[in-house]
């Protein structure tokens, strides 16, 4: 059975249940989004289905009454009688229901890796949009600092009026980005909020998956696919038992009267005796032994599909390794070395032309090479975040939804 050991998947097993706040301030955003996903509520609707069926087949069939009367309703045969499950049919038959229950479990936890994949990948994008506004924001006061710096020296005469409007010009242009990237920082805000209802009073959690990402480096591959493709197993080779024991003979046990009347309200009976049914089939031309050999078949097949997805699985986390690689080494290189140097460069061209020695030219360029670098940057802790959900994902080591191992 499918262990829900996440705050989010507690509020789905039954209904009425409360939701459980995590301590973790990530996992609560999660479970809330998770709550409200329509996709994830109907996969657990059917998780409900699967399991009263379960129920069902596993309680057995229920005893039986036959009552056949005579000419003028006055006599015939009353009978009561009970199926017994002596040689497994029912028993197969449930245990095929059991896993048809656990794959639609799986597909249920599936579904929350799916959603919770979802917001993640939108807490990095509003991460990205909140680094590349802070990013203009900060290009904007260098821009307004370089303007006063003009305006200082135009004023006792050192450089003309018209480097005074070049500079309004950075400022202007400076400001702009930082208005649109600011913008686009508050639609991924909404965005997510939409996830946990207008009306929720939780705030968007730091996106910190530092200890994740270290741990799921050594944990093995696996997918919502390769989950659902091992119950599919269970799935197939319970059927193949059940196809097999479906040719078995049946036995019912009961008590039967052969005559009864029910002349002046009355009923009186004769012949009470204890009755026992086998039925078997008389000649098997293949027909159960074919059916037997195509169910153990598509087993196979489902082992196969499920080897498939351990493959794809595999090569989907090797990927995710190569690319955090990478991405771990570009923005420590921008983090350590380009920007500060960067920082260095126009803080140098500042003051050469404070001192007249270099052009108001120069330091814009060096300024706006800064601006970029700290674009770049933004863009690389994107990129960075992005293979570190592939490794989670890749892993099935997502916040908010603990798989078992």
């Amino acid at each position: 059975m499918i262990r829900r050991t996440l705050p989010l998947l507690a509020a789905f097993l039954g209904t009425g249940l409360a939701l459980a706040q995590a301590p973790d301030p990530l996992e609560n955003f999660i479970a809330r989004a998770l709550e409200r996903s329509p996709k994830v509520r109907a996969a657990r609707e059917v998780v409900e289905a699967m399991r009263l069926g379960h129920a069902s087949v596993r309680s057995g069939a229920n005893p039986r009454v036959e009552l056949a009367p005579g000419l003028g309703f006055t006599n015939g045969s009353l009978a009561l009688s009970q199926e017994l499950d002596l040689f497994g049919s029912r028993a197969a038959r449930s245990r095929v229901a059991e896993a048809e229950a656990r794959l639609a479990e799986t597909r249920w936890l599936a579904a929350g890796l799916d959603q919770a994949g979802r917001v993640l990948a939108d807490l990095v994008a509003l991460e990205a949009a909140s680094e590349l506004a802070q990013a203009a924001r900060d290009s904007a006061d260098l821009a307004r600092e370089l303007l006063a710096i003009v305006e200082k020296r135009t004023e006792i005469g050192e450089v003309p009026r018209i480097q005074v409007t070049r500079a309004e010009l950075e400022v202007l242009r400076a400001e702009q980005a930082a208005r649109r990237h600011v913008a686009e920082r508050e639609r991924s805000e909404a965005a997510l909020r939409s996830l946990v209802g207008p009306d929720a009073v939780v705030s968007i959690p730091p996106l910190d998956l530092g200890d994740r990402v270290a741990r799921s480096k050594a944990m093995p591959a696996r997918s919502p696919e390769t989950l659902t493709r091992a119950v599919a197993v269970e799935v197939a080779m319970a059927q193949a038992r059940a196809v097999a024991a479906s040719g078995r003979p049946s036995l019912t046990a009961g008590m039967a009267s052969d005559v009864w009347s029910l002349d002046r309200r009355a009923m009186t009976s004769s012949n009470l005796g204890f009755q026992v049914f086998l039925s078997a089939p008389l000649v098997d031309r293949g027909e159960n032994r074919n059916a037997v050999a195509a169910a153990r078949a598509e087993a196979k097949a489902a082992e196969s599909e499920l080897a498939e997805a351990q493959r794809i699985a595999d090569l989907s986390k090797q990927s995710a390794l190569t690319m955090l690689q990478a991405a771990e080494s570009i923005f420590a290189a921008y983090r350590a070395d380009a920007l500060p140097k960067a920082e260095a460069l126009l803080s140098a061209m500042r003051e050469g032309y404070k001192a007249g020695l270099v052009t108001l030219v120069e330091v814009i360029e060096a300024q706006q090479t800064l601006a970029d670098l700290r674009r770049e940057r933004a863009e690389a802790l994107l990129a960075l975040r992005e293979a570190e959900l592939a490794l989670l994902a890749a892993t099935l080591a997502l916040p908010g939804v603990e798989v078992p191992r």
